[in-house]
């Protein structure tokens, strides 16, 4: 190959690179979006039960009096909603920190408890039930054997 094919061939390659760095911005920035609009329509309607919010302040302080961002980010990554809504719930009505529950999820402390080994619709029961009566179960904390 000669020096200007060379040229051509390098210049070619950074713009194809360049391109696709812009369009993979594109399409994180857009799912960010659609992740973030999600997250404020669940907290619009169970927290907030579809009532307007002075600008930050309603939902800020509900917020931080149950779970903080770290939080959400955490239990955002889990792939099972019964693990998300375990997790939530348990570390919202123990005080967990984010150190507590980002260790608890490492754990497997959800696999580990008596619940995990019911059916998924009874799971879900006792999850609302703890959330409902903001307290937890014998069987949210204790392991199964």
């Amino acid at each position: 190959m000669d020096a200007p094919t060379t040229k051509n061939l390098l210049s070619d390659l950074r713009g194809l690179i360049l391109r696709t760095r812009q369009d993979v911005a594109r399409t994180v920035n857009s799912s960010l979006v659609l992740l973030y609009w999600k997250i404020g329509q669940r907290v619009r309607t169970e927290i907030l039960e579809e009532k307007r919010a002075a600008y930050g302040k309603e939902i800020v302080s509900t917020l931080s009096s149950q779970l903080g961002w770290s939080h959400f980010v955490q239990i955002i990554a889990l792939k099972d909603d019964l693990q998300r809504e375990f997790y939530a719930a348990v570390s919202r009505i123990d005080g967990w920190s984010v150190r507590q529950l980002r260790a608890k999820i490492s754990g497997m402390l959800f696999e580990r408890t008596a619940l995990s080994k019911k059916p998924t619709e009874l799971i879900k029961q006792e999850i609302v039930a703890a959330r409902e009566q903001d307290q937890i179960t014998p069987d949210l904390v204790f392991r199964d054997p």
